[in-house]
Parts: C-alpha cells; structure tokens; sequence
C-alpha cells in the first residue's frame, strides 16, 4: 500500500482498525462475522511500510506472509503504548476513543485505503463482471421457480428466500450470502430491511400485486447485492405500474 500521503501529512505510522481495509490491504479473507469476510484484528504500518498484524494466530493459514510481523491480538494496546510518541495517522471517523488516548501525536485524515479501494484495477472489474452473471443466474432460476410455483398456491416469501440462497450457494465460487435474503410481499415491501422467519412469514399468490427479493453472495471475486422486484399479478394497478417505472427510469 502507498503510505506517501500518509506521510506527506506528517505521519510516521498508520492505524487500523477496520476489518475491510485491513483484509484489503493483507489480502486474506476470514469468517469471524457472519456474511461478512473479514477476521477481527488490527494493523500499525510504520515508517518503514513494517506491517504488524494483531490478531488470533489459529486463525492464520499456514501460508500467511512471512513479510508481516503477527502479534496476539490481546498485545495491541500494549504495543501502541510504546508507540505512543510516534506521530501517527488515524482515521478519527473509524478509531476508537482508547486509541486515540493512548496516542500523544495523532494527525487525524481518512484512511488512505478508501481511495485506493475506489480505483478497481483490470482484474477486479473482469472478476465483477464474472461473479455477477452467475449471480444472474440465481435470480433467474428464482423468475422461473415463481411462475411454475405460484399458481399451485405453496409459495410463502421465506421458501422463495431459501430457493435462492440455495440457487445461489450452489455455485463453488459462491462462499457464503452477502446479507440475509429479504423476499417480501406487497406492503412488506415498503418495510426497511424486512426479512422472513420460519415463525412468520407472507403468502404469494396471483392475489398479490408483487415480491421483492433483495438479495446477494460473497464470491471468489468479489461481492454481489441485487434487487429485483416480481410483478406476479396479472392485474397490476396504475399506482403499481407508474411506481415500478419510476424505479427503473435511469
């Protein structure tokens, strides 16, 4: 990673403190939270572009760069104490306060990861393209799921939510969901972060006017969030049919 802004800034060290960037940076993914492939850690880069990596060491593969210098997890405010007189750059929107306490020379500015992050290089962009149309696929196979399934009246919004995380989970480029499936009905719809339960749960049938399904993976080349929204009635009213062609209206 270019630390020249870091240092340009008056910096001689960088914090971090999160998960994302740190995975970005090292280049390894982990399971620590749920959906999300990062491994709960931290990483001080010093002047000289050291990178010590404090984290639980039974979670490193056997393959882990030898160029970053591991540390217990547990040891990080310890080592930043000794470090408490090196002026050091931190992201004040992303650092906690105990951090920051400890540190007697903070130059506070955005982590520099976020603008490199933004740039996608050849690879990245051909790896969206890719990991996007085999989660296409899912989707569609969920299109067709919904027209043979509905008129035999045995479609809720929780069994079409499964029907497309199997879809999807049946790719081996597809590790795990990029967040819980939201399927809902009608008026569910209109609810922020609505998500079916076992316990709870619609019916969809020709009676209702659509479904929506918000929905995505976390693949071997990047992470898909598709949203889509099924007319299933075959009398769609005008408030429906001018909402829906709002939404699509680039």
């Amino acid at each position: 990673m270019a630390m020249s802004e870091t240092f340009s800034k008056g910096a001689k060290a960088l914090v971090i403190t999160t998960l994302d960037d740190i995975a970005y940076i090292l280049g390894y993914r982990g399971r620590d939270i749920e959906c999300t492939p990062v491994f709960y850690s931290y990483l001080y880069i010093d002047e000289e572009c050291v990178l010590h990596l404090f984290i639980d060491k039974d979670k490193l593969p056997e393959n882990f760069d030898d160029d970053v210098i591991v540390h217990d997890y547990d040891s990080f405010y310890d080592f930043l104490k000794e470090k408490k007189d090196v002026p050091t750059l931190v992201d004040k929107n992303t650092t906690n306060a105990r951090i920051c306490s400890i540190l007697k020379k903070k130059v506070f500015a955005n982590n520099p990861t976020i603008k490199q992050k933004a740039i996608k290089g050849e690879v990245e962009i051909a790896n969206m393209k890719r990991v996007n149309a085999i989660d296409g696929v899912a989707v569609l196979k969920l299109m067709k799921h919904v027209d043979d399934e509905i008129e035999k009246g045995n479609l809720t919004e929780q069994n079409c939510a499964e029907f497309i995380d199997a879809a999807r989970l049946s790719s081996p480029d597809c590790f795990d969901l990029s967040f819980t499936t939201i399927a809902a009905v009608d008026s569910n719809a209109a609810m922020m972060h609505y998500a079916p339960t076992k316990e709870k749960f619609a019916t969809l049938t020709l009676d209702n006017q659509l479904l929506l399904v918000d929905s995505g993976g976390q693949y071997y080349g990047g992470t898909t969030d598709t949203t889509r929204t099924f007319i299933v009635s075959k009398n769609v009213t005008d408030e429906l049919t001018k909402s829906n062609t709002i939404t699509l209206l680039p």
